[in-house]
Parts: C-alpha cells; structure tokens; sequence
C-alpha cells in the first residue's frame, strides 16, 4: 500500500503526463521545455530523498538537453520519477 507522499507525487507525474500529452500520445500545443522544466521543479519539494531529488535531476538536464526529442524527455521523465516516488 502507497502512503500518501507516495500517492502525491504520483498524481503529480500524472498532471504533468496529462498536461504535456494528448490521449493519443501527441504533445498538447504550448507544451515547451521551458514549461516541462518548471513542472519538474514542482515536484521538487514533494520528497526529499536522494533519489527523488536525484531523478528529478536527470528529467530537467534531459529537458535541456535540445537533441533529446521533448516527447521522449517527457515520457522517460515519468517513468524515472514514477519509480523514484515509490
């Protein structure tokens, strides 16, 4: 059973899935790294774990990082930090 940190930071992935991308998978219009990269660090003070805070790490630097495809970005993002919240 997830405890009610864990359920937090599970709905709030599942914002930013829901806030970035479509139901068939194509970014919404107005979805920018900028505004992913702002998204992640709210999710910042929802752990305070090494690992928590080092997943979101890795998200923002993949959301800078330009030769990253931003869909790939923010998709692989989620599934490291849906891991991460457990």
């Amino acid at each position: 059973m997830a405890s009610k940190a864990t359920d937090k930071r599970i709905d709030a992935i599942t914002a930013i899935l829901r806030d970035s991308m479509a139901p068939n998978g194509a970014l919404w219009p107005g979805t920018t790294r900028t505004r992913l990269i702002g998204s992640i660090d709210a999710l910042r003070p929802l752990g305070r774990t090494e690992r928590w805070q080092g997943c979101l790490d890795r998200w923002e630097r993949m959301a800078r990082n330009e030769e990253f495809d931003l869909h790939w970005v923010i998709v692989q993002g989620a599934i490291f930090a849906g891991y991460a919240a457990r």
